[in-house]
């Protein structure tokens, strides 16, 4: 925002607040003359910037600071996927192993019993798609059947509830089969042509359209190209897109009971590639627990193990701000109100089409 950020202040606590000032800009100066002129100030809520850091340090030395805890969660996510960016090979890595595993290693289906048959690069997305949910079949059936509730299940692994009842009172979820039966009467004469060196899809289409076949291009097309994957098997397997290191980085900050079978399997072989992600991933789970359950006894404990890892410098980062960071682990103080009151100069800012100068603004902010 072009105007600056709402300051805040409590009545009474923590859980109640009103906008007192609409600073013009994000400048520590503007920031710090404010504070000058309000000593009676006990407590600035902030996030990590230098910039009200600062001026809180200069003009309100009196004033306790309290990081807020969202954004050290923020800054964590962030110190991580720092990290994975120095990483993206071996992400890669990754991913093209669990392709070539997809690749020579035959699954079988629990009901089929069959293999996967030839497919395209959509197909196999399908496949894909049809594995990963039944997967979760598999996992919200066994965890149904040991008594947990749809609504601890929808908890636990993050779907919504009507999802978790279909899984639990419906069968196994179905593979969208490739479409061939149109075909069935005139596959002795596409494999005859096949055989004659015949491979374009649009042309065998036009030759069966000429002895009576009545079905579209598409199913021709895909037959054909299923028929030449079936000769080259080299090329079944599509490979797997690496996932962005944000991703990855939302996956290590967060607790891995919620990982899915095949987030398991990915990350399991990136830690086998990369040693020190997997040190990443504890510590980030650690500091996780921490920040949530204000656990301010392990701070310098987490610290120190930090050192001697990549998040080192995130830590020392950490170490600089120390009182504020204990404080957030200390205090019930937080940046809530704060982030409300933002939200709301937004959208007060935009239905004047964001052509609101400070002082209008800071009218409409007050006089509500």
């Amino acid at each position: 925002m072009a105007q600056g950020q709402p300051v805040r202040h409590h009545l009474g606590g923590p859980g109640t607040a009103c906008s007192l000032d609409l600073l013009p800009d994000r400048d520590a100066d503007t920031a710090a003359r404010w504070l000058e002129k309000r000593p009676d100030i006990a407590v600035v809520s902030r996030d990590r910037g230098a910039v009200y850091a600062d001026a809180a340090r200069r003009s309100a030395p009196q004033a306790v600071a309290v990081a807020d805890r969202w954004h050290l969660l923020a800054n964590l996510g962030q110190a991580v996927q720092t990290i994975l960016d120095r990483h993206k090979p071996t992400l890669r890595a990754a991913a093209q192993k669990i392709s070539s595993d997809t690749a020579t290693i035959p699954r079988v289906t629990e009901t089929a019993g069959d293999t996967p048959p030839p497919m395209t690069s959509a197909e196999r997305r399908q496949w894909t798609g049809w594995e990963r949910r039944r997967a979760t079949w598999k996992e919200v059936v066994r965890l149904g059947a040991e008594g947990v509730s749809a609504r601890a299940i929808s908890r636990r692994l993050g779907f919504a509830r009507e999802t978790v009842r279909k899984f639990l009172h419906g069968g196994e979820p179905e593979v969208h089969r490739p479409r061939h039966s149109s075909l069935a009467p005139h596959l002795a004469f596409l494999e005859r042509r096949w055989g004659e060196g015949c491979h374009n899809g649009a042309q065998l289409w036009r030759e069966l359209r000429a002895a009576g076949f009545d079905g579209s291009l598409r199913v021709v097309t895909e037959w054909a190209t299923r028929r030449r994957l079936t000769a080259r098997p080299e090329r079944l397997a599509s490979p797997i897109a690496a996932p962005s290191t944000r991703r990855v980085a939302m996956l290590l900050t967060a607790d891995p009971s919620s990982w899915t079978a095949e987030r398991c399997r990915y990350l399991e072989r990136v830690f086998a590639l990369a040693p020190k992600l997997a040190t990443v991933q504890e510590l980030a789970r650690r500091f996780g627990a921490m920040i949530r359950q204000r656990q301010a006894d392990a701070l310098s404990v987490w610290l120190d193990d930090a050192d001697t890892s990549d998040l080192r410098s995130f830590a020392d980062g950490l170490r600089s701000d120390f009182a504020a960071v204990h404080a957030a682990l200390t205090t019930p103080w937080s940046n809530g109100q704060t982030e409300g009151q933002i939200t709301r100069l937004k959208l007060v800012k935009r239905s004047m089409y964001g052509r609101a100068n400070p002082d209008l603004l800071r009218i409409r902010l007050m006089a509500a």
